[in-house]
């Protein structure tokens, strides 16, 4: 039998990379719009959430052989800010 998985643990372990790719691309939109939209943004993305989307699609890159660096991250942030 196989040890049971530890979702809480897994998802608080890819939270600060997470974080950190949404810092990147609230960032990078903050040089491209004007700052009340911008702020909406940050607002809105950086708020408090499990960011289950960046998460699965981080782990379904890495399961598909995916490498584990930033661009990985940074393109699941961006499912983030779609939604």
């Amino acid at each position: 039998m196989s040890a049971a998985f530890d979702l809480g643990g897994y998802l608080a372990g890819e939270a600060p990379r997470i974080h950190a790719a949404l810092e990147r691309a609230t960032a990078w939109i903050a040089r491209e719009v004007p700052a009340d939209v911008a702020a909406a943004v940050r607002h809105g993305v950086l708020s408090d959430g499990k960011r289950l989307r960046p998460v699965l699609c981080v782990t379904a890159f890495r399961a598909c052989g995916g490498s584990d660096g930033e661009a990985a991250y940074d393109l699941a942030a961006s499912l983030e800010l779609i939604h």
